[in-house]
């Protein structure tokens, strides 16, 4: 995901997101994340507040969610609203370039906002630990990029 000052705030073409359905041998830095990959199937009609970026915490007072609906994303970096198309093909989830609104903030969402696009640009695929009501995005690697936790009563 490409994130451009040109007229505010622009995530480029070609953006992909992907969630592999099945995972034969999980790479050993997938240890420390519990719980199982999920399609986007299983996330629709959910939202989560992201809770650590790379394993940073959120800014105090910057909400950044995710939510997913039917062949959609949507959420806030911290500061804009974002929203693209989702789907799923041959089990693996595809997103396309996201709209955003752009509007100036204070510098610590901004700077979550830009953490948080870049880190869901890499995401790979989705873990879900259902007990913990938390849903990870990893890397092609298998590593932890985003941290999230379900919000209730809210799609």
């Amino acid at each position: 995901m490409r994130i451009g000052r040109r007229s505010g705030w622009r995530v480029g073409a070609g953006v992909g997101l992907a969630i592999s359905a099945a995972c034969a041998d999980a790479p050993a830095e997938e240890a420390q994340v519990e719980g199982e990959l999920v399609s986007i199937q299983e996330l629709l009609d959910s939202a989560w507040l992201v809770e650590e970026i790379e394993d940073r915490g959120s800014a105090e007072g910057v909400r950044s969610t995710l939510g997913f609906r039917v062949q959609t994303i949507y959420g806030s970096g911290g500061c804009n609203r974002f929203t693209g198309k989702a789907g799923e093909r041959e089990g693996v989830l595809e997103v396309g370039p996201l709209a955003s609104t752009r509007r100036m903030c204070e510098p610590p969402a901004m700077d979550q906002e830009q953490s948080y696009l870049s880190a869901l640009g890499r995401v790979a695929r989705f873990r879900l630990d259902r007990g913990r009501g938390l849903l990870f995005g990893l890397d092609a690697a298998g590593a932890p990029l985003l941290r999230l936790a379900r919000l209730e009563g809210q799609a």
